[in-house]
């Protein structure tokens, strides 16, 4: 990866050298993050595509090597590359979702996917896939209630609950519904330059809501630290409305002002330090969640149901990637591995993996 930075093994509370610490002008100014299919790649996806059908696979158990992909292997091995060592985030043009049913784009982006990690439940329901679409619901006060199945507003900056999270673009909106997402060890070099108190404060632990996918065992909330230093590597871990939504538990110490005030600095300096794309058809983005946060601008959407703004999304664990704190393993739903390091998802006794076709809640 050419004019990266290399990375240097993470002090706590002194500047962090890694190639995932960029600026927005940074990635402007270069295009190798972003790929496309080509007609190689095309023709491979569509051999397996319909190799799936006429075999009478189980999309759930589709891996890396499934199919014979040499191209489309090349691109994705170079995306997870990027991914886990480079930027942290990674751009594929090109997917045929126009000439697709939905069925064969799930399987699609399925194929992609387990390039770039293992596939993990989203949500208490067991769902591999999942829909972002507005059901009309409004207000993150029900704590059932999930960002990507409200309207139309602004989604804050957030990594997801996964090592890697895969957004397809299947539909956009009638405006707006641009994608925004930051360098969090950028933030957090930024921030420890200006305010090096608040950063010393994010290093400790902030109690974090579970929203109702609660661990066997386990209290409805968790304590973690935004900023994690582990064997050389800094991990961040900024969930803002989790943070904030915690404070409904009355038995949880409530923010000092200077908690509050880390807190909103980050998202300013998030906003200050984010690129800001649109989402077109086809689009399809990987963001390694430990050192990525993204968000979203406002969107008005169509009244038709079948144009309606709507994106598939993947979690994926990578267990080979960046190793995860003590923390992780509190969060997680499965013992942690003899490896050490946490497996992501959300693994509910007796619920069963599914892929829906469409939108669930």
């Amino acid at each position: 990866m050419i004019g990266r930075k290399k990375r240097e093994p993470a002090v706590p509370l002194a500047p962090v050298v890694d190639p995932a610490d960029w600026g927005p002008d940074e990635l402007r100014g270069r295009e190798d993050w972003i790929y496309a299919l080509g007609e190689p790649e095309l023709a491979e996806l569509d051999r397996a595509v319909e190799e799936t059908e006429s075999r009478g696979l189980d999309v759930l158990t589709i891996r890396a090597g499934t199919f014979h992909v040499p191209n489309l292997e090349r691109v994705l091995l170079r995306m997870r590359e990027e991914l886990l060592e480079g930027f942290g985030v990674a751009h594929l043009r090109n997917v045929p979702v126009h000439r697709y049913d939905r069925q064969r784009i799930i399987t699609a982006l399925w194929i992609i996917s387990s390039y770039l990690g293992e596939p993990v439940p989203q949500n208490r329901l067991g769902h591999m896939v999942g829909h972002i679409r507005s059901l009309g619901r409004e207000g993150m006060e029900v704590p059932s209630n999930r960002a990507y199945h409200i309207t139309g507003d602004a989604l804050p900056f957030h990594p997801d609950s996964c090592d890697v999270v895969g957004l397809l673009s299947l539909r956009v909106g009638k405006s707006g519904g641009l994608t925004r997402f930051v360098s969090s060890v950028r933030v957090y070099n930024v921030l420890l330059a200006r305010r090096p108190d608040l950063a010393k404060l994010l290093a400790e632990p902030f109690y974090r809501d579970r929203r109702e996918e609660i661990p066997e065992g386990k209290d409805p909330y968790f304590a973690m630290p935004v900023f994690m230093f582990h064997q050389g590597h800094l991990i961040v871990s900024y969930q803002g409305t989790y943070l904030h939504t915690a404070q409904r538990f009355e038995n949880l110490p409530r923010f000092t002002d200077e908690q509050r005030e880390a807190l909103a600095m980050v998202e300013v300096i998030a906003d200050e330090l984010c690129l800001e794309m649109p989402f077109a058809v086809g689009d399809l983005q990987f963001l390694h969640n430990h050192v990525i946060m993204h968000a979203r601008t406002a969107y008005e959407d169509f009244h038709e149901e079948d144009k309606k703004r709507h994106l598939l999304r993947m979690w994926l664990a990578t267990p080979n990637g960046r190793p995860l704190p003590p923390p992780y393993g509190e969060k997680s739903f499965l013992p942690v591995p003899p490896s050490g390091r946490p497996i992501p998802g959300v693994y509910v006794r007796g619920v069963e993996p599914k892929i829906p076709i469409e939108p669930e809640a």
